[in-house]
């Protein structure tokens, strides 16, 4: 369960940033994520936040300038078989790839009926593409996104119960806000009262946000920043982060 958002702006000194931010909503039983770490996925360093049960992940950046995000799927008509294999071994498999055209094939190529349903988004910083899995099928072809800003939202309780609220929460904030990083970042820490089940800062029995990542895509670099969510819904200030620049050398943060 997951709400993500991609922000496109381009700075004053004219050069183009991406931003895409993740909350992560899990089980309130699940174990906590591990901070960030840089691994390598083949040819290329990525630099992730590791799940505590499965020790895969949800999100990374690469050194080849690519951000892929996974969210689980929950839909009508989609397959509920446990798939053999664990979503969170996606994302460092799509990773591997040395550019966007590289990283898509490994994306439409991937084994849908050996995990449970998902979708995948893939950005670059000029490109996205979002690749869906319904449990038989992988289905490539879903309509690219376009313009500077996307959202894609699922639950546990069914996905069509949150897309369209988030969505058009979102839509609001976007014309409210002169600055749609603003907007991006209010949407990611809102609580609806009353219907908490649905906020894109979730909270009900079973379930919870545990956990905000923020990825950046810049000229020359890519970051990425977790920061767990305490029961209280509040930030605990575990913050961790690591960036890559296209060069191979390190980056600052």
């Amino acid at each position: 369960m997951c709400t993500v958002t991609m922000v496109r702006v381009t700075a004053r000194d004219g050069r183009p940033s991406t931003r895409i931010l993740c909350n992560r909503d899990e089980s309130r039983r699940r174990a906590r994520c591990q901070a960030v770490r840089v691994v390598h996925c083949g040819p290329v360093r990525v630099a992730m936040p590791i799940d505590g049960e499965a020790g895969g992940t949800w999100i990374g950046v690469s050194d080849s300038g690519l951000v892929a995000v996974l969210l689980n799927r929950s839909a009508l008509g989609m397959t509920t078989t446990p798939g053999r294999r664990s979503r969170g071994e996606i994302v460092p498999s799509v990773l591997r790839g040395r550019s966007f055209e590289e990283a898509s094939d490994i994306a439409s190529s991937l084994p849908a009926p050996l995990y449970p349903p998902f979708r995948l988004l893939l950005v670059s910083s000029d490109r996205a593409a979002v690749f869906g899995a319904d449990g038989v099928t992988m289905k490539p072809d879903e309509p690219a996104p376009a313009g500077d800003t996307l959202i894609l939202s699922s639950s546990g309780l069914g996905d069509q119960l949150v897309e369209g609220p988030r969505a058009g929460f979102f839509r609001q904030l976007l014309s409210e806000c002169a600055d749609p990083l603003e907007a991006q970042r209010a949407l990611h820490e809102s609580v609806w009262p009353g219907r908490e089940h649905l906020s894109v800062l979730m909270s009900r029995p079973d379930a919870r946000t545990r956990s905000r990542t923020e990825a950046g895509l810049d000229p020359g670099r890519g970051w990425i920043r977790h920061t767990p969510i305490g029961d209280d819904l509040c930030p605990t200030g575990e913050v961790s982060s690591a960036a890559l620049s296209w060069s191979g050398a390190e980056a600052p943060v």
